[in-house]
């Protein structure tokens, strides 16, 4: 953000508020933005706020899921916004450990994706992730996903609280891949960590069921 103030000319105390302020100019220009990309008004996305104080953004998951199909594949924005999704993109592929970091669902699934997919999870259960053009068949469009774990995913399944194995939104993301085509069980096998099925153990830790996502796409 405080990049962005610069690239634009506009000070980091704009109009007497703080880069972080929903009504700083920096500010504005982001939410505009995130709603010309995602189909929206800006006054239909709610504004609140984050864990670091900077503002973040409810919107409806099938905005969401459009918002990351259109930065995959910009098709029919304006040039200059369809090269900016393009670098965007690019940088989250080439660098996916600047994303999340070690250990981290979203690094960890781009690093193995090589190029196919980037995915971005959130607070409260959130996850949104976007295939590449091609990922799934050759010509094929790009696509979004967007969902949310009604109970906030706080815990991992067999996996100490704050650990992101184990979560249900890794299990859920790669379980969609899978049925997709995007993953193969080759790729799946360097994930397993991370699902899509987990053994549930007993505190004497003997194995007693088998967690598993149990959905099936619907596909047109």
């Amino acid at each position: 953000m405080l990049a962005f103030s610069r690239m634009l000319g506009i000070s980091a105390s704009a109009e007497g508020l703080a880069y972080i302020d929903p009504n700083h100019p920096v500010q504005r220009k982001i939410l505009s933005t995130l709603a010309e990309i995602a189909d929206l008004n800006p006054d239909e996305i709610h504004v609140g706020m984050d864990g670091c104080s900077a503002p973040n953004y409810a919107l409806p998951l099938h905005s969401t899921a459009l918002a990351f199909a259109r930065l995959c594949q910009p098709d029919g924005v304006a040039k200059k916004r369809a090269e900016t999704c393009q670098l965007i993109t690019r940088a989250m592929l080439t660098y996916p450990d600047m994303i999340g970091g070690p250990d981290n669902f979203d690094t960890t699934l781009m690093q193995a994706a090589q190029g196919r997919v980037i995915c971005k999870g959130g607070a409260e259960g959130f996850q949104a992730f976007g295939i590449m053009p091609g990922a799934i068949r050759p010509g094929s469009p790009a696509l979004g996903v967007a969902f949310k774990i009604s109970d906030g995913d706080l815990k991992g399944h067999n996996y100490p609280a704050g650990d992101p194995r184990g979560h249900v939104r890794p299990a859920v993301t790669l379980e969609i891949l899978r049925q997709l085509g995007v993953f193969d069980a080759q790729d799946l096998e360097k994930l397993l960590d991370y699902g899509p099925e987990f053994p549930v153990e007993n505190w004497r830790k003997l194995r007693v069921g088998l967690a598993s996502p149990c959905f099936t796409l619907e596909k047109d």
